[in-house]
């Protein structure tokens, strides 16, 4: 079956506009834009840090079939800073900004890109701070699986980490590899209704992420 086409292809008015808007940013200097299969856009950002000294930083954005629906990805382009999780910076290179399912950035082109733009910024700051400190400054959200957890704890979806593992565990897996969960299991939230009348549709960030971990596994084996 053939893919459907990228925003940038079904658009060239789409695209034109949000090369203005990188060419715009104050802090951002573009420098280069690839857009014969998937919009990529090469640039640097600038900024004063304490001592008065300019600092600049090479990011790589890589835009989604879908933008804006999806924020595009932001790299770290020159591997300036080293992998570690702990200092929000993926084995790929890519700058953990936030956690997909917070829903934290607009889904609207004009914002988007100036506040992908300013996450960057921001996580450029702290990760010299932790770089220097060994602390990520702030809160230092947990990645994947984990920070998904967190946040339905946090949203009073389930009550408590333990209980929702348990439930995975149960409900959720066969022979120790993530499957579909079987909707018509008892809630985990502890309201005693069936998965499928009660929670479903706010614990489907987290199985979507477990059929992610189980596709990868796939094409792995």
């Amino acid at each position: 079956m053939r893919n459907a086409p990228h925003w940038h292809q079904l658009s060239t008015a789409r695209a034109a506009s949000e090369r203005e808007r990188l060419a715009n940013a104050p802090y951002f200097t573009l420098e280069r834009v690839m857009a014969e299969r998937r919009f990529t856009a090469i640039g640097t950002l600038h900024f004063k840090r304490g001592c008065g000294k300019d600092y600049r930083f090479r990011i790589r954005l890589e835009y989604p079939r879908h933008y804006p629906k999806t924020p595009p990805q932001v790299f770290d382009h020159d591997h300036v800073f080293t992998f570690t999780l702990d200092g929000h910076l993926f084995s790929t290179h890519e700058i953990c900004l936030t956690l997909p399912e917070r829903g934290e950035f607009t889904t609207i082109s004009e914002h988007l890109t100036h506040e992908v733009l300013s996450a960057t910024l921001i996580w450029c700051h702290k990760r010299l701070i932790f770089d220097r400190t060994g602390k990520w400054p702030g809160v230092a959200e947990k990645h994947g699986i984990d920070a998904v957890i967190d946040l339905l704890v946090e949203r009073h979806v389930i009550n408590d980490v333990t209980i929702i593992s348990t439930w995975l565990h149960q409900h959720a897996t066969i022979n120790g590899r993530p499957c579909n969960p079987d909707i018509y299991a008892p809630c985990p939230c502890g309201s005693g209704k069936r998965l499928k009348f009660c929670h479903r549709d706010d614990l489907q960030p987290l199985f979507k992420r477990l059929m992610h971990i189980l596709d990868l596994k796939k094409q792995r084996d």
